[in-house]
């Protein structure tokens, strides 16, 4: 309100956004205009450090003020404002901008465009004139260059005003809305909240067929919108009726045809608004009446073979049409938000995520990726030309399919650029039934497996996706449990079910902290998708009065997130209790150890024990037998999901160093089962208790004590990334200890021991004063 009313004052015509028409009849303002603008952004930071990165050039010319060089980054060549949208940054403002126009020039560029007749554009270098105002692109091999039509509406360059402060609100018209809203942030935008995300546009397309299943739809919101980037936008361009591409009678099974409701709920769970969503009766797209294409489609009427039939030429017609589709939704939309999308994702309807996405930062999105042609993830510079520049070829009598011409080889052209990223989890999802092509599995990936882990071919594939229970209507899976059934859990559905007990032990303050426990509730308690008995055997800081209050009352809190009750809780009060209780004398041999190494090694064995302890008390009172057991340090950050529980042999002890150990349970007795008068003599000896497990270097596990020793980001993990996609250590320190969310809470505050110290050096107390001593 106070830069509206300083503007104002300076520019009575104006406001805020600063319409292009007030702007054209206040030419006489333009010194005041930018002070007035710049007074806006002093105001709206003020007190925080800033500087100006960019300047903003201007001439004046018959009468329209128009920005006409805009730097776009440091390093960087500057365009043209009719070329590109760009982004000025004042420090931690970002602006974005586009050119400026009058109202009288946009309304005889929109009069002269209705009274021309229509023109067919050249598709071949995708570069025509198109009447839903197209941006128009080049191959990104003759460089790539995006020009706004003159059709596109224009927007003044201080109407988008995007603060990087964390708590800085925005108003909803002011950019895309997303499908989701949320009180607080997710761990996805958590952990990458040091990287701008990018404006995604996810279309769903394509014939229908599985995508109303419970499986398939569910699978693409947990595991690749809310993973990926849970503030997106979504669309969806469907056809009901199926119908195969291929005439072979070993593959020529069709769906049965789904309600309309059915499938219009399951695009609404996606997030699709009801105007981004495009329900096609179908089974077949429309084919072009091209003169020169007729002989071609003559032929093809008789002939049986797959390249050659027509039921493979209208596999091409549908394939492009829906992408087609899926851009003219998009391009309406960025008409009405008067912003581009930056990257546009495009999946297959049939489709299943079988495991979460990474968080968006971990891929580098500004190339393009793919997986064959169910799966595309590109900038939207390069969209256009990818999803409708084959479209505008076929339908607009440019080239047709050849006789014996594969569609993979038709569409070549415009894809050879983009690489083919094949640890993604994606799998098109038939049904297990005779005639139907179930032949895909070879493209199912178990990515950072370990050698006893399940093979992904042979072992993972059909019970998770085609052969899958839930791979079925929701009204037709047994029980309701279509509804309350979280992805993870459906896709090993059909795998024997596992008891896993989990202990998070060390200390309390940590655990405390929600960067930290959503970070293992999410991506580890809920990704597995198992039945989890969660135990903590943690100290609590000593204090009194109301510094008691509080922290028994955070710890209250979040055990009844994790549905820890008081009999699955051990609550010390100082580190003291470990070392009575490890009152064993020191008799000599194993390697020489520090006092405060051996301290460390007596505190974890006393925390191991303890949480068996509490584990075997549940077994007696519940009568319930536990299969495996994961101890985790209360510090562990799990900075992506797992994958889900079948995806990993259980039997197989492994580890992740000494912060993270799952075993069968038995194994895990035999291993930290340990006396108090046993215990200072296993402190020494040279091998660790579960030093023999299996390490399992892909495991996304990072804890905040780690800060403190030398190289912490060596054992940050990216599994599966392409050697474009940001290296672990250009993410490491951004993603988890530099992090704004957890650094929010971690103020140093009184330790078990006396000290003060952050969350960083709160899980073991004993050690913790090194942790200071190091910083």
């Amino acid at each position: 309100q106070a830069c509206e009313f300083v503007c104002e004052r300076m520019c009575p015509l104006s406001s805020l956004g600063f319409r292009t028409m007030a702007l054209g009849q206040c030419t006489n303002c333009v010194g005041l205009w930018i002070f007035a603008s710049l007074l806006c952004a002093l105001w709206l930071n003020l007190g925080a450090k800033w500087e100006l990165r960019h300047i903003l050039s201007f001439s004046q010319n018959a009468g329209n003020l128009r920005p006409y060089r805009v730097g776009t980054g440091e390093g960087e060549n500057r365009t043209d404002v009719a070329q590109s949208h760009a982004v000025v940054q004042l420090g931690p403002l970002e602006i974005q901008h586009g050119g400026l126009a009058t109202v009288a020039e946009r309304n005889r560029t929109k009069h002269r465009e209705e009274s021309e007749p229509q023109r067919l554009p050249n598709a071949t270098s995708a570069a025509g004139a198109r009447d839903d105002a197209r941006t128009h692109v080049q191959s990104p091999d003759s460089g790539a260059i995006s020009a706004v039509s003159t059709k596109k509406q224009v927007q003044s360059p201080w109407d988008r005003i995007v603060s990087n402060a964390s708590k800085q609100v925005q108003n909803p018209s002011d950019r895309i809305v997303s499908n989701t809203s949320q009180d607080s942030p997710s761990i996805t935008q958590m952990v990458c909240s040091a990287f701008k995300p990018p404006s995604v546009a996810v279309c769903v397309h394509g014939t229908a067929r599985s995508f109303a299943h419970v499986l398939v739809y569910r699978s693409q919101k947990e595991n690749l919108i809310n993973a990926f980037l849970p503030d997106v936008k979504v669309f969806v361009h469907i056809t009901r009726k199926d119908a195969r591409g291929d005439p072979s009678p070993q593959f020529s099974a069709v769906f049965e045809d789904v309600p309309e409701n059915d499938l219009r709920g399951a695009a609404e769970y996606l997030g699709a608004k009801p105007q981004d969503i495009r329900i096609l009766e179908g089974p077949n797209a429309d084919l072009p009446t091209c003169p020169s294409y007729q002989e071609n489609f003559e032929k093809r009427k008789h002939k049986t073979s797959h390249v050659e039939s027509m039921a493979h030429l209208n596999s091409l017609a549908g394939q492009l049409s829906h992408r087609e589709g899926c851009m003219a939704l998009i391009r309406t939309e960025e008409q009405r938000a008067r912003r581009k999308f930056s990257v546009v994702i495009m999946v297959r309807a049939d489709i299943t995520i079988y495991f979460p996405f990474k968080p968006f930062c971990m891929y580098d999105v500004s190339k393009p990726r793919r997986v064959r042609d169910w799966f595309y993830l590109a900038p939207r510079a390069s969209a256009d030309f990818m999803f409708s520049a084959p479209h505008d070829q076929f339908f607009n009598c440019t080239k047709n399919l050849r006789m014996g011409e594969n569609v993979d080889a038709y569409i070549a052209p415009f894809i050879h650029h983009v690489a083919e990223d094949g640890n993604l989890p994606i799998m098109i999802t038939r049904l297990d039934r005779p005639h139907f092509p179930n032949n895909m599995c070879d493209r199912f990936r178990n990515p950072g497996r370990l050698q006893s882990d399940p093979e992904p071919e042979d072992k993972l594939c059909g019970p998770m996706t085609y052969q899958n229970p839930f791979n079925k209507l929701a009204k037709e899976v047994s029980g309701g449990e279509g509804s309350s059934t979280s992805a993870s859990r459906m896709v090993c559905s059909m795998f024997k079910p596992r008891t896993v007990a989990l202990c998070l032990h060390g200390g309390a303050q940590a655990l405390s902290h929600p960067f930290i426990h959503k970070s293992q509730k999410e991506n580890l308690m809920d990704a597995l998708g198992t039945s989890i008995t969660t135990f903590f055997h943690v100290v609590q800081a000593s204090s009194s009065g109301e510094d008691k209050k509080s922290s028994d009352a955070m710890l209250s809190l979040v055990a009844n997130a994790f549905g820890v009750d008081a009999q699955r809780m051990k609550v010390a009060s100082n580190d003291q209790e470990a070392l009575h209780w490890c009152d064993g004398k020191n008799t000599g041999g194993g390697r020489a150890l520090s006092d405060i190494d051996t301290n460390q090694r007596k505190l974890q064995l006393w925390h191991h024990q303890g949480c068996l302890a509490l584990i075997e008390a549940e077994e007696r009172r519940s009568n319930v037998h536990f299969h495996t057991v994961i101890f985790a340090r209360t510090d562990v950050v799990v900075y992506v999901a797992v994958k889900p529980v079948c995806m990993y042999n259980l039997k197989t002890p492994r580890r992740f160093k000494d912060w993270l150990f799952m075993a069968p349970i038995d194994v895990a007795r035999q291993s930290f089962s340990v006396s108090g008068q046993d215990c200072s003599q296993r402190a020494l000896d040279k091998q660790a208790p579960g030093s023999n497990y299996t390490e399992d270097r892909s495991l996304p596990i990072m804890i905040m004590e780690a800060k403190g020793t030398e190289q912490p980001c060596r054992a940050f993990a990216s599994v599966g990334a392409m050697r474009s996609d940001p290296k672990p250590e250009q993410l490491c320190n951004a993603m988890v200890f530099e992090n704004k969310f957890a650094k929010a809470e971690a103020e140093p505050s009184k330790g078990v021991l006396g000290s003060s110290r952050g969350v960083g050096c709160a899980t073991y107390a004993i050690v913790s004063d090194t942790c200071i001593r190091g910083a």
